[in-house]
């Protein structure tokens, strides 16, 4: 997670803290002149359920206990809302119990809705729309929510994803195996894209 220099914020590591490598994976920050959480969010499809459900309801409790602010937690679930099944009523009843709703029922990956924002602000506080960023599999979601910032100067702080070791090399095992030039034959970054998926 990337924060500007003009904008004052701190770690909230008691949220970070509930990470756990593919299950749930947490960065959060509080806008420190506002009440706002920002909290990124990931979840593997190879991650167990039950895992993400009790650490989404740990996040979602100790924010509302905790802070009363407005939230913004946006990710990568790995959960189609738009296709009803137990799994996603569970995770309905844990936005329901905080007052959270989610604002994305649009494809994020291919027809899948996949990424979203979770959020307790009202309808009438936001907008949100779709965009292609042409860097990932993923479509993003662009939110924007009204608040103002004090503009005195801040260093830059990032606070990158643990990334193990065996993880990286795994990583950079598989990038090694790829035959980049049959993938990259056109001068397009989009269809080159498009064509590496259906390879």
């Amino acid at each position: 997670m990337f924060i500007s220099n003009n904008i004052r914020s701190c770690v909230i590591d008691r949220i970070n803290d509930l990470s756990i490598e593919q299950h749930a994976e947490f960065a959060a920050v509080k806008i420190s002149d506002q009440n706002i959480v920002i909290i990124s969010f990931y979840r593997s499809p190879k991650g167990n359920f039950d895992i993400f459900l009790e650490r989404l309801e740990s996040a979602l409790e100790f924010i509302t206990l905790n802070h009363k602010n407005r939230v913004v937690l946006c990710g990568d679930f790995n959960i189609d809302v738009n296709v009803y099944n137990s799994k996603l009523n569970q995770f309905l009843n844990i936005l329901e119990q905080f007052d959270f709703h989610y604002i994305n029922n649009l494809p994020t990956r291919f027809n899948a809705c996949l990424d979203n924002i979770l959020t307790n602000y009202k309808d009438n506080e936001y907008t949100y729309e779709i965009i292609e960023p042409c860097l990932s599999d993923h479509k993003a979601i662009s939110f924007v929510c009204n608040y103002e910032t004090d503009k005195s100067e801040l260093p830059n702080r990032k606070w990158p994803r643990k990334i193990s070791y065996n993880n990286l090399s795994k990583f950079v095992n598989l990038l090694s195996d790829i035959d980049w030039y049959s993938i990259l034959i056109y001068e397009s970054a989009v269809l080159n894209f498009n064509h590496m998926l259906i390879s």
